[in-house]
């Protein structure tokens, strides 16, 4: 860990970090609305637009794995 999260952690304590942790999934989302719309109003070419979701939806394939190896791992 690095310092400056070490004073984060020590700072907001175990639920409300975890509440701000789970802020990042809903930045996540507004972000890839952000960057799709910004491509439609721009009126690039769609396939700039399908790059864009094929990489949110490579980015949420990996979290979903990370997330499976995490629940095998607690299981054993």
């Amino acid at each position: 860990m690095s310092f400056p999260n070490d004073l984060s952690l020590k700072w907001l304590r175990g639920p409300l970090w975890k509440w701000f942790q789970r802020l990042n999934y809903v930045l996540i989302v507004l972000a890839l609305v952000h960057t799709v719309g910004y491509q439609v109003v721009v009126e690039r070419e769609e396939v700039m637009i399908l790059i864009v979701l094929g990489l949110a939806v490579a980015t949420l394939l990996a979290q979903m794995m990370g997330v499976a190896i995490a629940m095998r791992r607690r299981a054993v």
